[in-house]
């Protein structure tokens, strides 16, 4: 995939590469104000990938040749700048997935092998149903209803083992989720995939970078994750890491553990009678 900035002018092209240029010493000096906030590594990461992106604008200005000064032919090459992964971000932040043509936009992009990556976190950071997961196993992995109709509240069970590449292929997407939208059918989905994760004793969290969850009122977390198909209680949740995960049931009766969420450090838990719990 080839991506071609086309400039009316040299001199156009010319002020809009200076343009970009204040802009990068702006962000980069936004973010040295507030270095302190982030790791170190991760201070020095940003400040290599700033002084590439700076060098590239730089080395644009001063192009020659028919790229530089006929707009209208095409690069032969991919812009070294799209090798910055800031870059490619910012272009992907700019499509809407919520619009038929920025998830078409997004969906092209991810075929491209230096976009792929950043599209498919945005399409899937907010997946909305659960279910769609389910649909990245295979049909034949699951017994359904003899009726063939599949009610919200049928806990869904394989028939079959699941292999390891089938269940690394819902990882591939679910470890880009960071939001998700329980319907009212929700615990019964994720408790179906836990199921199948049972199988042959996967350990991976299912969500493990999951910041927040939403969860209707109708919707107790249903989740069983032993041999013995026991729900662990909230009082022997073990959760990992962290960042901002809160998670409420109105139920109060069952959530899920680390091997669903693995990020969670700590569970909001509201009552009618108390304010929320924490649980660390």
């Amino acid at each position: 995939m080839f991506i071609s900035i086309r400039m009316p002018t040299a001199t156009t092209q010319k002020l809009e590469l200076n343009r970009q240029i204040m802009d990068v010493h702006r962000y980069y000096a936004q973010a040295y104000v507030h270095q302190g906030l982030m790791p170190a590594e991760q201070s020095q990461l940003l400040y290599s990938n700033t002084q590439k992106m700076l060098k590239l604008l730089e080395e644009a200005l001063s192009l020659k040749g028919p790229v530089a000064s006929n707009p209208e032919t095409p690069p032969d090459h991919m812009h070294r700048a799209l090798l910055i992964p800031e870059i490619v971000w910012t272009i992907v932040s700019q499509l809407d997935r919520t619009t038929s043509d920025g998830s078409g936009a997004l969906v092209a992009l991810a075929r491209c092998k230096i976009f792929h990556s950043h599209a498919l976190d945005s399409l899937w950071r907010f997946p909305g149903s659960v279910r769609r997961f389910l649909a990245c196993l295979p049909d034949d992995l699951w017994n359904t209803p003899r009726d063939g109709f599949l009610r919200w509240d049928t806990l869904m069970r394989p028939r079959r083992e699941i292999e390891i590449s089938e269940w690394d292929r819902v990882l591939y997407y679910s470890r880009r989720v960071r939001h998700i939208t329980s319907e009212k059918s929700g615990a019964q989905w994720i408790s179906s995939l836990a199921k199948a994760s049972e199988l042959k004793g996967h350990q991976d969290a299912l969500f493990p970078n999951l910041d927040s969850d939403s969860i209707g009122s109708r919707i107790p977390w249903t989740i069983s994750h032993s041999s013995s198909g026991q729900d662990y209680p909230p009082s022997t949740l073990r959760v990992q890491r962290s960042p901002r995960f809160s998670l409420s049931s109105p139920t109060r009766r069952r959530l899920p553990t680390s091997r669903i969420c693995a990020s969670t450090a700590t569970l909001a838990i509201p009552s009618k009678t108390r304010p929320a719990s924490m649980l660390h």
